[in-house]
């Protein structure tokens, strides 16, 4: 019985190393290329194409509604784990998902301490 429980405890420490693992595996490259972009067009480059092209004012208004949900989600949960959320969702707005990438690799770490 006691070899099986250590057996889900380090497969549950394994899963967790895994989730902070692939976290930062998709915020630091996307980072990065944010930052490229960011440099070559400009912070507000993406509303010109948004102004020109119907489809880049679609993508622009679904990753806002998807942003806001996200931030509610954020609000929430930061408040029940005792996280401070104001960081993230200031970011957010500036920052676009990266803000909300961030906050769930503290929200991993934050875990694995408690």
């Amino acid at each position: 019985m006691t070899s099986e429980v250590m057996v889900l405890v380090t497969f549950g420490l394994q899963c967790l190393d895994m989730k902070r693992f692939l976290l930062a595996l998709v915020l630091v490259p996307f980072t990065v290329f944010s930052l490229g972009v960011v440099f070559r067009q400009g912070f507000f480059g993406f509303l010109t194409l948004a102004w020109r092209e119907p489809w880049g004012m679609q993508i622009f208004l679904d990753l806002c509604i998807a942003l806001f949900l996200v931030s509610s989600w954020i609000r929430k949960d930061a408040r029940e784990r005792g996280i401070p959320s104001l960081p993230y969702l200031l970011a957010i707005p500036f920052l676009g998902s990266i803000g909300a990438l961030a906050y769930l690799v503290h929200r991993e770490v934050a875990s694995k301490r408690a």
